[in-house]
């Protein structure tokens, strides 16, 4: 008696990335595309879909989120989709994808006096380089945990900064990293 031997393939490495859709997380993107990620970026705009799909050869390797970093039901309405797609690869026996890395590049940068700056400029700019950084962090842990458990590197969190916020401005400016 002879057995068929079974294929098992490995699970397709899939990244989700903030700020997708213009500078370096939409360079992000067009990056994990061609080494053959699966990408899921999000976005806030249903324009900004188009433009990424451009992207990607075929459609299989994006699936665009419409979301806000700096809204959390927004955020969670994101993971909760996230993590429908991720199980519906490996359901209808296709590619399993496996979340293997989140790149936060969402950010935002202010450049005005203190003195001329308003709190409320400063909390957006804490809102968006900060906190949603730690949301969405705190919502993707337990995906990306689960994903540590199987075969392969280890997942990894990219927090993008910018080299602004290190280097001195005459006129001032609000950036954390």
């Amino acid at each position: 008696m002879t057995f068929a031997k079974r294929t098992v393939c490995p699970p397709q490495p899939a990244v989700l990335v903030t700020g997708a859709s213009s500078g370096i997380g939409k360079d992000c993107v067009r990056a994990f595309v061609a080494k053959g990620w699966h990408v899921f970026p999000v976005v806030r705009r249903p324009a900004d879909v188009d433009t990424l799909r451009a992207l990607c050869p075929s459609a299989a390797c994006l699936t665009p989120l419409l979301g806000s970093v700096t809204d959390e039901a927004s955020m969670e309405e994101v993971v909760k989709k996230l993590t429908q797609c991720l199980a519906q690869g490996a359901a209808q026996g296709g590619a399993a994808l496996r979340l293997q890395a989140v790149v936060a590049s969402a950010g935002m940068g202010a450049f005005a006096p203190l003195e001329l700056s308003s709190l409320e400029l400063w909390r957006e700019v804490f809102e968006v380089n900060v906190f949603a950084v730690a949301s969405m962090s705190r919502l993707l842990l337990p995906l990306l945990r689960d994903a540590a458990t199987s075969p392969g590197p280890a997942p990894r969190i990219i927090v993008v900064g910018s080299a602004a916020g290190r280097l001195p401005a005459a006129i001032g400016k609000q950036l954390c990293l």
